[in-house]
């Protein structure tokens, strides 16, 4: 079976180019469950890779549920779908930055400018009158057959927000789009958790019961000013997503 892969996509790193495109294959049953995926020498023949990059995507194919490594036999196929489980650890703003850069992508169902009220204050962290835009939509993995694993809001503050084209889909963080725009530097992160009831909506968009349990990220973004230039919203299904912590005096 000859397959084939097209050159990988600018500034995209190739073992994430990899992963795609064999998880969308083992979703489409090229390579069933239950058998071996070709070895790693056919495999950087094919991809014109070195072995640390396809060592990489299996492994991340192993961490998506998709395959699971035989020692002495080969890499053996165990599921066609992502397994919908999201393990996060996070020790710094790089971190943080590097598991959003990677795992998701963006699609967007509304946006609406926002006029902050001092009922804003408290998550937007703004004066009352300040001008931002409001994005509304879901979070799905990037990695193989594309799977929402959060319910979305995003906040852009004025004059950041223009970014924002009449795109309905993001492959790219709006924070980075902005840093590259505006010469921004992210110095601070802050994050707030909370466990949840998923609502009506929610649970429709995550495929869950109504009431079922839900975590919810509030991510703030700041430069050097006091006030955050972005505010994200992230609402999670229970089973779906694990978030691990670990601090660490030397984390930069």
């Amino acid at each position: 079976m000859a397959l084939h892969t097209s050159a990988p996509p600018s500034g995209r790193a190739r073992y994430l180019i990899v992963t795609d495109t064999l998880a969308r294959e083992i979703g489409a049953g090229t390579f069933p469950v239950g058998t071996l995926l070709p070895r790693e020498a056919e495999l950087i023949e094919r991809f014109q890779v070195s072995r640390t990059t396809i060592r990489e995507a299996l492994k991340r194919l192993s961490s998506m549920g998709l395959v699971s490594t035989l020692h002495g036999v080969g890499t053996r196929v165990e599921a066609r779908e992502v397994h919908a489980s999201y393990l996060v650890a996070m020790r710094s703003i790089k971190d943080v930055l590097q598991y959003e850069g990677e795992r998701t992508r963006f699609q967007v169902e509304d946006r609406r400018d926002l006029i902050a009220r001092d009922s804003d204050r408290e998550l937007l962290r703004c004066a009352a009158g300040q001008k931002w835009k409001l994005i509304k939509g879901c979070n799905l993995s990037s990695a193989g057959p594309y799977k929402v694993f959060a319910d979305t809001i995003i906040h852009i503050r004025a004059p950041y927000d223009d970014i924002l084209t009449r795109k309905s889909r993001y492959d790219v963080p709006f924070y980075s789009l902005i840093r590259e725009r505006h010469g921004l530097e992210i110095v601070r992160i802050e994050q707030e958790l909370e466990a949840i009831e998923l609502d009506e909506r929610q649970a429709e968009v995550l495929e869950v019961a109504v009431g079922s349990p839900g975590l919810r990220i509030v991510r703030r973004y700041y430069c050097e000013e006091n006030e955050p230039f972005e505010v994200t919203i992230n609402v999670h299904p229970s089973k779906r997503f694990t978030y691990k912590m670990n601090l660490d005096r030397k984390a930069t």
